[in-house]
C-alpha cells in the first residue's frame, strides 16, 4: 500500500478511530516502528528478545503471532507486544494488573492567552522516578522499565512485561500529543492532549489525538508494514537523525515532541477547530493534512531508529 493512497483512506479512518477509540499510535503506527526497529536489532539481542516475550505471562493469548517461517513469527511477536498495553486496555479482569494509564503521556503545558483568574498555572509532570515509586507518566515509566530489564532479580515475567511497555511507550513518546496538553480560556483544565478538540477532515469530525494516532493509516498485514517503513526509511533514513540518536534522555525526546506539537499539531494555537464532534469547524486544509503526515512519519522513523538503539543498549552482552 502507497503512502499517498493512505492518505486518501485518512477520512476512513478517521471515522474507524471514532467509533473504537484511541490512545496512542494506532497499532499500524506502533508496528511500523517495531519493525523498523528490529532491522536494526543485532542477531544476538534479536534472540534474546524473542526469547524473553516467551516468558510474558499473557503470550500465548494476546502477543504470539504465527508467521511462514520462524523468523516472521519472531518479529511479528515484537510487533504485536509493541501493541499490547493498549490491547489489554480493556475491562476483562484479567488485564487490571498491567493497566497503567498514565504511562502513555506526559504533559508538558502549552498555554495561549490569558487562563481564567481561579485557574492556577499548570506544571509539568516530574520525570524523577526512584526504585519502589509508582510512575505517574511516561518519563518514570521508562525509567522503571528500563531498570526492572537490567536489574538481576527481576524474573524473566517481569523483564517481558517491562519489554513490551518499552517497545509501546517508546513510540507514545514521539507522538507529539502524548507530550503536550493545551491551556486556554477555552481549555482552563488543558485540552487533555488533543482529545477535548475537534478538527473537520473534509466532512468527517474526529477528535485531534485521534486523527494524530492514526496518520500512517490501518492496515494488518506485514507486507503493507514492510512497504510502508520501508518508504519511511528511505524517505528518513537514520543518517538524517545522527545528531538526535545521541541524545537517550527521555525527557528530550518527550520535548521534541511537546516543541513540533505546538508549531505543526496546534499551529500556534490557531488551529481551527470545535469543542464536540458535532460542531461545525473550517475544514483542515490539505496543506496541514500534508504537514501532519509529513511530520507523523518523521517521528515514527526516529522513534524505531532510537527503540532500536534502546534494545541494543539493553540486551548487550555484559
Amino acid at each position: 500500500m502507497r503512502i499517498a493512497r493512505l492518505a486518501r483512506l485518512l477520512p476512513a479512518v478517521a471515522v474507524a478511530l471514532m467509533a473504537t477509540g484511541a490512545w496512542a499510535w494506532n497499532d499500524t503506527g506502533h508496528k511500523t516502528i517495531a519493525l523498523i526497529a528490529w532491522d536494526d536489532l543485532t542477531p544476538t539481542v534479536r534472540g534474546k528478545i524473542t526469547a524473553l516475550l516467551q516468558k510474558h505471562p499473557q503470550y500465548a493469548t494476546l502477543i504470539q503471532t504465527k508467521g511462514t517461517t520462524d523468523d516472521e513469527s519472531h518479529l511479528l511477536d515484537m510487533m504485536t507486544a509493541a501493541t499490547w498495553p493498549d490491547l489489554i486496555r480493556t475491562p476483562k479482569p484479567e488485564n487490571r494488573q498491567y493497566q497503567h494509564s498514565p504511562w502513555h503521556y506526559t504533559d508538558f503545558p502549552y498555554i495561549t492567552g490569558t487562563l481564567p483568574p481561579n485557574k492556577q498555572h499548570p506544571a509539568a509532570l516530574s520525570e524523577d522516578w526512584k526504585a519502589g515509586d509508582l510512575p505517574d507518566n511516561i518519563l518514570p515509566a521508562l525509567k522503571q522499565c528500563e531498570a526492572e530489564i537490567a536489574d538481576p532479580k527481576s524474573t524473566d515475567e517481569q523483564k517481558a512485561i517491562a519489554l513490551a511497555w518499552i517497545l509501546h511507550l517508546t513510540g507514545d513518546i514521539h507522538q507529539p500529543l502524548h507530550a503536550t496538553s493545551w491551556f486556554s480560556e477555552e481549555f482552563p483544565d488543558g485540552d487533555k492532549g488533543g482529545n477535548s478538540v475537534f478538527v473537520n477532515t473534509g466532512g468527517t469530525a474526529i477528535n485531534l489525538h485521534a486523527y494524530w494516532d492514526g496518520l500512517l493509516g490501518k492496515y494488518v498485514s506485514l507486507d503493507a508494514t514492510r512497504t510502508v517503513a520501508a518508504e519511511i526509511k528511505k524517505d528518513h533514513p537514520r543518517s538524517e537523525f545522527a545528531e538526535q540518536l545521541k541524545d537517550t534522555v527521555f525527557k528530550d525526546w518527550a520535548l521534541e515532541s511537546f516543541e513540533v506539537c505546538k508549531t505543526t499539531v496546534y499551529m500556534n494555537g490557531k488551529i481551527p477547530h470545535g469543542l464536540a464532534a458535532k460542531d461545525v469547524a473550517p475544514p483542515l486544509t490539505k496543506a496541514y493534512q500534508d504537514d501532519a503526515l509529513a511530520l507523523g512519519r518523521k517521528r515514527i522513523a526516529l522513534a524505531g531508529y532510537r527503540l532500536a538503539d534502546q534494545l541494543n543498549r539493553l540486551f548487550a552482552d555484559k
